[in-house]
C-alpha cells in the first residue's frame, strides 16, 4: 500500500516530533494532531527508532479496527529500519485477552486511536509495558460505549490524569485539502485555529443531488464516476463509504442490476450482519471490482494489488485514508446511531485528492451543516461524459 510515508518524505514538523520522542524514555508520550496530520505514520516511525536503540525489545502495535491491522502491518514492512523483524499488530480485543491471560509483558506498546479506548483499558496497557506511546485525536471519538467493555471512551482530561503523558503535537495537515478543512471547520471550528500550515493543493468538493423517488439514478451516476476514476487512475485507491450495512447491500445489488447480473442473495453471519466474505466471493466471480473491507472481511493490501474499489462503513474507515472517497446515499433517512458529528468528521476527512458526496431527495440533516455554501449539482442535468476528479 502507498499509505506509508518513508522517512525521507516526512515533513519538518514530523521529523522534529520523532526526534523529540526518541529522547524520552520511560514516560508515556501522546502524539496529537487533527485528521490527516500523520499520527499513525509517526507512531510507526517512532517504533522503528525505538527498535534501533533497543534491538532486542519486545514490542507491539495496538489498533482499534481489523482494517487498521492490515494497513499498519503493511506499513511496518516498508520501513527499512525494521529490517524484516516481525512486529505484532493487535486489535484492542486481542491485547485485552493477552493482558487478562498474563501472556506477555512488553518493553514498549505503541497504541493508535486512543480516543476510542475506555480508561480502564488504557490503564491496563500502561501497566503492561515499560514504555507507552499513544496517538489519537479527541475530535474523532466516535463511540458512546466501547464494544466488549460496555464503557464510554476516556476523555482527553481523563487520559492526561491517569497516565500523565508528554504531549507532542503535529502542526501540519498533510492529507486534507483547504476546501475539506473549511467544510469541517463549520462544525469543528477549532480545527484550524492552531493549524496554519496546509500542505495539500486544493480540490473541489463534489456534491450531487438526485430528485427521483429512489436511489437508482444516483447509484448509476456514482458507479459510472467510480469506474471512470478507477480506470484512468489505476495507481490510486478509491473508497466508497456508508453509514450502515443495509445501504451497502442496496448499493452493491443496484450495481449488479445495472451490469445485467443477478443480485447477490444476502447471507447473514452469526451476528445477523451481511456475510461479506460471501458477497466478496460473488462479486469476484462476476468480475465486479469491488471488495468490502472491515469486521475481518477483505484486505486493503489485496484490494490495492488488484485495483479493487474499497467499500467500507464510516466506522471501519476510521484511521485510514484514500486517494478518492465517495459518500453516496447520504439521504435524510441515512442511519447513524450516535456521535453523528464525529462520525461524519471521520467520513469526510478520509480523502487525499477528491471527495464526492451524493444523495437522493433530501440530504442527511447532520451532514447539511458541514456543506453550507456548497451548491449541489443535479444528476439529471449531468451527461456524465467527463470524470468528476
Amino acid at each position: 500500500m502507498k499509505w506509508m510515508i518513508t522517512e525521507d518524505k516526512l515533513g519538518p514538523d514530523q521529523v522534529e516530533v520523532i526526534d523529540e520522542i526518541g529522547k524520552i524514555s520511560n514516560k508515556p508520550i501522546w502524539i496529537k494532531g487533527h485528521a490527516g496530520s500523520g499520527k499513525s505514520v509517526l507512531l510507526l516511525h517512532s517504533l522503528a527508532d525505538y527498535l534501533v536503540m533497543n534491538p532486542g525489545a519486545n514490542v507491539c502495535v495496538v489498533v482499534f479496527t481489523r482494517a487498521l491491522v492490515d494497513l499498519l502491518q503493511t506499513g511496518l514492512t516498508q520501513i527499512p529500519k525494521i529490517n524484516g523483524k516481525h512486529i505484532p499488530v493487535l486489535t484492542i480485543y486481542q491485547l485485552k485477552n493477552r493482558i487478562e491471560q498474563a501472556i506477555v509483558k512488553y518493553d514498549a506498546i505503541f497504541c493508535d486511536e486512543v480516543q476510542d479506548l475506555p480508561l480502564e483499558f488504557i490503564q491496563s496497557i500502561k501497566a503492561s509495558c515499560d514504555h507507552l506511546i499513544i496517538a489519537g485525536d479527541a475530535e474523532q471519538s466516535i463511540y458512546n460505549s466501547v464494544p466488549i467493555w460496555d464503557q464510554k471512551p476516556a476523555t482527553s482530561n481523563e487520559i492526561q490524569d491517569i497516565i500523565v503523558p508528554i504531549e507532542k503535537k503535529l502542526g501540519v495537515i498533510y492529507r486534507l485539502t483547504d476546501s475539506v478543512l473549511k467544510m469541517l471547520k463549520k462544525v469543528f471550528p477549532s480545527m484550524l485555529d492552531d493549524m496554519p500550515n496546509l500542505a495539500k493543493v486544493d480540490t473541489e468538493i463534489n456534491l450531487y443531488e438526485s430528485n427521483t423517488d429512489n436511489n437508482e439514478e444516483e447509484i448509476k451516476f456514482c458507479w459510472k464516476e467510480i469506474v471512470q476514476t478507477s480506470t484512468l487512475r489505476t495507481s490510486d485507491v478509491i473508497a466508497v463509504l456508508f453509514s450502515e450495512h443495509n445501504a451497502i447491500v442496496e448499493f452493491v445489488n443496484t450495481i449488479l442490476k445495472l451490469e445485467g447480473i443477478e443480485e447477490w442473495q444476502r447471507v447473514n453471519n452469526q451476528n445477523n450482519k451481511p456475510d461479506y466474505e460471501d458477497m466478496n466471493r460473488y462479486l469476484n466471480t462476476q468480475d465486479i471490482p469491488i471488495m468490502y473491507i472491515g469486521n475481518s472481511y477483505g484486505s486493503l493490501t489485496e484490494a490495492d494489488e488488484k485495483n479493487k474499489i474499497v467499500i467500507m462503513t464510516y466506522h471501519s474507515a476510521k484511521g485510514l485514508d484514500f486517494d478518492y472517497v465517495y459518500l453516496p446515499m447520504a439521504n435524510d433517512n441515512m442511519f447513524i446511531h450516535s456521535n453523528q458529528d464525529s462520525l461524519l468528521l471521520v467520513a469526510l476527512s478520509r480523502s487525499k485528492s477528491g471527495l464526492f458526496i451524493s444523495y437522493t431527495g433530501n440530504i442527511y440533516h447532520d451532514l447539511q451543516k458541514f456543506l453550507i455554501g456548497i451548491e449541489p449539482k443535479l444528476i439529471s442535468n449531468n451527461e456524465n461524459t467527463e470524470i468528476v476528479f
